[in-house]
């Protein structure tokens, strides 16, 4: 209903030139407010669309070109800092807020995200090479506009972005995981070499986005903790954690996938009492017989204390062993009630101070041209972690699709989480 009373109102066409003798119909500051409330109606169509597994309502020829923001220099240098300062943000550094330069990226991500969801995930599915192919263009895409994000709304491991700038990046972590999601081979695929190197190789680019994704959601939690956390953060997490459970059915010993489960699980037990999709989603991810052969997760409340850092590499790991405030608190009888990270490093008999860099396996990029090769992406750090990783892990020789079960197949008909 939304979205049809702003196609009724004509907020999907350019009103900066309506007029009526010789004088401008919409004032200019109404202009902004306009563009803004398109790009809103944009964004959250592509998100629920993707949450609940339908096709976004807008789509991209049923609205003009030209309606971005712009960019407001003097609102984006204002230092943005926590309305009421937490305890897991006082050493936060106060940074330039760039609200409308992230809201900007963050129209034309959605407007990718939606792109994507049409053309992968379809009602009626087309024939395999035709998704591959679209995969791969969808995937060259989002790179570029990656390439393109502008120096200020990059995530360094200096110091911790502002919140806002942590979510536009995970909402490209996620709109790369619907990608590499579509390439998963249906069920029922027979099994030859070819269909093992797909998977494989889906699976690693997607654990590469999930791990990424977990590690950007830890750094909001340490930081700011999940009070204020936006609403999008469930699925988020959701969909980074069922990659890792389609992982861990085929590499069960893989112990970036079980740190990436437990981080996000970690964060869906805190957000659950503001987001109750979170309650949902934690008890599918707790369903699943992977989880159930994890170690022990204790449920906790309270955040994090820790530093993190917000790069594409892994975040620095709780120390069961020193005082994290709420997430990790000693009860009555003297002993340690650890989050759900921390137990899982403990338990697989992992030094927590040591493990700053946890492999994650990858097959290279995508093959591309022009401004999409290597050489114009050695400047970025995150790249340069993506590309310094190395692959070793094969599939079992006798590794059956069916054995991913219900959660690693490629969704047919619906883009959520199964």
């Amino acid at each position: 209903m939304g979205i049809g009373m702003a196609f009724d109102l004509g907020l999907n066409r350019r009103s900066d030139e309506w007029a009526s003798e010789r004088n401008y119909l919409i004032p200019e500051k109404n202009l902004k407010l306009r563009r803004a409330l398109w790009y809103g109606y944009v964004f959250m169509d592509a998100f629920i669309s993707a949450q609940f597994g339908r096709l976004p309502r807008i789509r991209r020829e049923d609205y003009d070109d030209g309606l971005f923001m712009e960019v407001d220099t003097q609102e984006d240098v204002q230092l943005w800092m926590p309305h009421k300062p937490l305890a897991s943000s006082q050493n936060y550094i106060p940074s330039p807020s760039r609200i409308t330069n992230c809201f900007r990226s963050l129209s034309s991500l959605a407007e990718y995200t939606a792109v994507v969801l049409q053309r992968l995930y379809p009602v009626r599915p087309g024939k395999a090479y035709t998704r591959n192919t679209e995969a791969l263009e969808m995937d060259q895409k989002l790179q570029r506009w990656y390439i393109e994000l502008p120096e200020a709304l990059r995530v360094r491991s200096t110091m911790v972005a502002p919140p806002q700038i942590l979510c536009l990046h995970m909402h490209y972590w996620c709109t790369a995981l619907l990608i590499h999601r579509s390439l998963l081979p249906p069920r029922g695929m027979p099994d030859d070499r070819n269909s093992q190197f797909e998977l494989q190789r889906a699976l690693d680019l997607g654990s590469t986005a999930a791990t990424s994704l977990a590690n950007l959601a830890n750094t909001f939690q340490a930081t700011f903790g999940m009070r204020h956390a936006p609403p999008m953060l469930p699925y988020y997490l959701m969909i980074a954690g069922s990659t890792h459970v389609a992982v861990l059915q085929i590499h069960p010993e893989d112990i970036q996938a079980k740190i990436g489960l437990a981080r996000c699980l970690d964060c869906l037990l805190e957000i659950k009492a503001i987001w109750p999709a979170a309650s949902v989603f934690c008890e599918l991810l707790n369903g699943t017989r992977v989880v159930k052969t994890l170690p022990p997760l204790v449920q906790h409340t309270g955040s994090t204390k820790h530093a993190h850092v917000a790069s594409a590499g892994p975040s620095r790991p709780i120390d069961p062993s020193e005082d994290a405030g709420p997430s990790s608190s000693k009860n009555s009888a003297g002993l340690l009630r650890a989050s759900p990270f921390a137990m899982l490093t403990y338990s697989l008999g992992l030094d927590p101070n040591t493990i700053n860099s946890v492999f994650v396996p990858t097959y290279d990029s995508w093959p591309t041209n022009g401004t999409l090769s290597f050489d114009n992406m050695q400047n970025d750090p995150m790249q340069q972690a993506l590309a310094s990783l190395n692959h070793d892990r094969r599939l079992p020789q006798s590794f059956s699709h069916h054995q991913l079960g219900h959660t690693a197949s490629a969704p047919e008909h619906s883009s959520s989480s199964q």
